[in-house]
């Protein structure tokens, strides 16, 4: 369970009453037409055999953990609410200094305005975080090194009646993050707008898609902002074949104008559907600067429950890829995907020291396998990302490689009683201009064993061993709860 620091200055109070008021705003409007509540309270005691997480003469100890919490379902016709919150104080036995009261909440929800063409919604959390992955990336409050991560954001969107000649899409969205280090504070404003065809064209096809988004730090006056059009207009399929053309702008700049690119292309194309959902796609895209380039594109639907898609194209980064595959059967999932986007304000790939307000190519690789077996179920996650900046010349500048695996499990040995474990490695690489390549990693292995006493009271144990490039650690603890 994700914990944060309470600390109580006038951000944390902030964002709790922007979180009760919305809630207080959802809960008169929903029609409610079902409303689930439910408190809890738990108290967790854990020994630790290394409880001032250094390298050699460990220490151990108790960490005890008493916590309180409440769940809101609020289900209406036009409206939904959901929100959670837990408060709980850790007491250690060795680090008194860690002795402080914890929280965590969410809260979702929205309203179905106007019939059901515009909808508000909001979403809020307060979360715990790892300070940075190079020092310690796991979020564990026992483990220290966290701090309080808050986030509140609200929009509004519309949907037109696809029933004519203009299917059209909007939204407008603002949110705002804060942390409790003042790292990485920012508030995001944006807006999207989709016009497509609607069901009444019968031969031709369009789209006008216009993005932008500007990000703003809270504690200077670094940010950024990019937009991008993208604009397609054709011929519905004849024979399979559909040609049309497209043209695409993007441009990223930080707010000074310091640092800035941008690209355009045009160029005709063709679509060859396979089937009704399967199309192979080719086109030659001119540069509004000069030069030109084939561009490529596929989605494929070989079986009901197989999907390949792949694109390729240019933005401006250079090349740019995009691959899915995705086969589900009745036990087994499997998930391959490759994106390439642009980031900021990322803290959750955050190493110390950087520039987290600059822009980065992010580089992701997934990897997920999920198998369900009647009573057991196994899991396999595996990511690769690779960050850099885009708008600096220099390309290894506080550049990061970060490699998480994870290999889970699920056993139920009863109605009551579940067996549980997990084996986590990762890896984190950053290659600094002037400095030396920094190399760390980090390995945990978690086992629990859970049992549903009756109805309201569950208790579990567990065991944890975790050890990375600074120190080892191992635990037991044993957890007794009460959910009404």
């Amino acid at each position: 369970m994700a914990m944060g620091i309470n600390n109580m200055n006038r951000s944390t109070h902030w964002y709790g009453l922007c979180a009760v008021g919305v809630m207080v705003a959802f809960s008169h409007a929903v029609n409610a037409e079902e409303v689930e509540f439910s408190p809890s309270v738990s108290g967790i005691l854990t020994y630790s055999d290394n409880i001032y997480l250094t390298d050699e003469n460990e220490i151990g100890g108790f960490i005890g953990t008493l916590s309180a919490g409440a769940n809101l379902n609020v289900q209406g016709s036009k409206s939904r609410l959901m929100f959670n919150y837990d408060v709980y104080q850790v007491l250690n036995e060795k680090r008194t200094e860690d002795n402080r009261l914890y929280n965590e909440l969410s809260l979702t929800g929205y309203r179905n305005l106007a019939g059901e063409s515009l909808t508000l919604d909001t979403n809020a959390y307060i979360k715990n975080i790892s300070r940075n992955i190079q020092d310690n990336a796991n979020e564990d409050v026992i483990s220290g090194n966290t701090i309080e991560s808050r986030y509140f954001a609200t929009g509004l969107s519309y949907q037109s009646n696809p029933r004519g000649y203009f299917d059209i899409y909007s939204r407008l969205d603002g949110n705002i993050t804060s942390n409790e280090d003042n790292i990485g504070d920012f508030y995001q404003v944006a807006g999207n707008l989709v016009v497509t065809e609607g069901t009444a064209s019968r031969n031709f096809f369009w789209l006008n898609e216009s993005n932008y988004t500007r990000n703003e730090s809270t504690t200077n006056d670094g940010g950024n902002f990019n937009y991008n059009i993208k604009q397609e207009f054709g011929i519905k399929p004849i024979y399979n074949i559909s040609p049309f053309i497209r043209i695409f702008y993007e441009e990223y700049s930080d707010l000074d104008g310091n640092q800035n690119d941008n690209i355009g292309t045009w160029g005709p194309a063709v679509r060859y559907y396979l089937s009704q959902r399967s199309y192979v796609e080719v086109s030659y895209d001119f540069l509004f600067d000069g030069g030109h380039f084939w561009r490529g594109a596929f989605s494929l639907y070989p079986t009901p429950r197989t999907n390949i898609e792949f694109d390729y194209s240019r933005r401006v980064f250079g090349d740019s890829y995009f691959f899915l595959f995705s086969h589900r059967t009745k036990r087994l999932t499997n998930i391959i995907s490759y994106t390439e986007s642009l980031t900021s304000f990322d803290r959750e790939l955050f190493f110390e020291g950087e520039n987290i307000e600059e822009i980065r190519l992010t580089k992701e690789l997934l990897f997920g396998s999920t198998l369900a077996l009647k009573r057991t179920t196994f899991g396999v996650d595996v990511s690769f990302v690779e960050q850099r900046p885009v708008l600096t010349n220099v390309v290894e500048n506080n550049s990061n490689d970060v490699l998480r695996t994870t290999f889970r499990f699920t056993h139920e040995l009863s109605n009551r009683t579940t067996l549980s474990g997990s084996f986590q490695f990762n890896n984190y690489k950053r290659r600094a201009a002037v400095d030396p390549i920094n190399d760390d990693y980090s390995r945990v292995f978690d086992l629990s064993l859970r049992n549903q006493l009756s109805r309201r009271i569950y208790w579990s144990v567990s065991a944890r061993h975790a050890d990375n490039t600074d120190y080892a650690e191992s635990r037991a603890s044993l957890e007794v709860g009460f959910v009404y």
